[in-house]
């Protein structure tokens, strides 16, 4: 508690009671730990990015894809050309 409040490790000793080898000891495992912490939140927060990314981006091709075959639908309408067989619709995504 007291590096957290950023206290020199002689200070910490002697508030403590404990030897300056120990009070440094225990610095050292507090800012392992705090290091440690930095590096899980980083990764989790790079990682729900890298999700919201790609949802961003699946809605974006199958809005594109949307609009695509409404177009094709128009032009064939157009054109008086008889619209896909049902058989032949869009692939499914694996």
């Amino acid at each position: 508690m007291f590096f957290a409040d950023n206290l020199p490790a002689t200070k910490v000793a002697k508030i403590v009671g404990i030897s300056l080898d120990s009070a440094r000891a225990i610095r050292d495992r507090e800012q392992k730990q705090i290091m440690n912490v930095r590096q899980a939140t980083r990764l989790a927060y790079y990682f729900l990015w890298e999700q919201d990314v790609e949802a961003y981006f699946n809605r974006e091709a199958e809005k594109e894809y949307q609009e695509l075959w409404q177009e094709i639908l128009k032009k064939q309408k157009a054109l008086n050309l008889s619209p896909a067989p049902a058989n032949s619709s869009r692939p499914h995504a694996s």
